[in-house]
């Protein structure tokens, strides 16, 4: 069909091209080699939210795996690197349930970590089977997505400069887009909304690549 990319075959295309980058590897020597634990070929990167403010925190005193988190593809098992690309993408969630050792190292106060609710926002994926010829690009066969935010928490989560407010509220996400977490402080002047954790939403080691939606779609 025109313009239709079939996807079906990604996920094993993607391990035998793993798979052969490591018997590269071998040839250093028998020196070099790594625990099987260590020498099975990583699941595709789907997307990273990375800190880049952290209230209190310095964030170049953290490795950049405690500032980082990183959402790929839903492991392939048996024949399953035989289905479609879009049947491994997987909801994304945010919260003190689900990344509790993360958030305590970035979030030190106790004002703000109280703030964060159990399943915060989630991030999710979706594969748009047809693209107008003009977001090909020569020898990229990566499929097209679109990803959107959507607030879980009656605290909100803010999407650049808009707070998503409500339950269930959703918007588009690009790549570069950053997700702010806030807490109220009250002064003599009133109350206010206080950041205390940014994560900036990446896609430049992404297995996919973002689907451009018309402009009157928010």
């Amino acid at each position: 069909v025109g313009g239709e990319l079939d996807n079906s075959g990604y996920m094993q295309q993607q391990q035998q091209q793993q798979q052969q980058a490591m018997l590269r590897g071998g040839a250093h020597g028998a020196a070099q080699q790594q625990p099987p634990h260590e020498t099975k070929a990583a699941t595709p990167v789907l997307f990273t939210l990375e800190c880049v403010y952290s209230e209190g925190v310095h964030l170049p005193d953290l490795p950049q795996e405690r500032r980082r988190l990183v959402h790929c593809l839903a492991p392939p098992s048996g024949d399953e690197g035989l289905r479609p690309f879009a049947s491994h993408l997987i909801p994304f969630s945010v919260g003190r349930a689900v990344q509790c050792d993360f958030l305590d190292a970035l979030v030190v106060l106790d004002a703000a970590r109280s703030t964060i609710s159990r399943e915060h926002f989630r991030v999710c994926a979706e594969e748009v089977r047809s693209q107008p010829p003009l977001y090909e690009s020569v020898g990229d066969r990566r499929p097209f997505c679109t990803f959107s935010l959507t607030n879980l928490s009656g605290n909100g989560t803010q999407l650049n400069d808009e707070l998503l407010q409500a339950r269930g509220q959703s918007r588009v996400l690009h790549h570069g887009d950053v997700i702010t977490l806030s807490r109220s402080v009250t002064r003599f002047d009133g109350t206010f909304q206080v950041k205390f954790l940014q994560l900036r939403f990446d896609l430049s080691q992404s297995c996919a690549r973002e689907a451009e939606l018309p402009s009157n779609i928010e």
